[in-house]
């Protein structure tokens, strides 16, 4: 049950050993050499975040000031109901 490992690493008797190129380790250290940060940051990408971060706060806030106007306008209902009654739309109504 063994033999067929032992055929697999018997086949590889007899090969050359793998010799790496006499200059790999001094091209491995010059591309580590030359390798380039990577870029900062541009600060007109940040301007840009921070103004499209001002336009939605303020179009929020812009949008909650309209909202609370709106619930403290006065209710006209208690005028036109004297209006309406004085009318005597009701035959019952003096």
């Amino acid at each position: 049950m063994e033999d067929w490992k032992d055929k697999i690493i018997g086949s590889l008797s007899g090969m050359d050993r793998a010799k790496p190129p006499t200059d790999a380790f001094t091209e491995i250290r010059r591309k580590l050499a030359n390798r380039t940060k990577p870029k900062e940051q541009n600060q007109r990408h940040w301007l840009a975040v921070a103004a499209v971060i001002l336009m939605v706060i303020s179009s929020n806030v812009l949008l909650l000031s309209n909202y609370l106007n709106d619930e403290q306008q006065p209710s006209y209902t208690s005028e036109y109901s004297g209006m309406i009654t004085s009318y005597n739309l009701y035959d019952n109504e003096q």
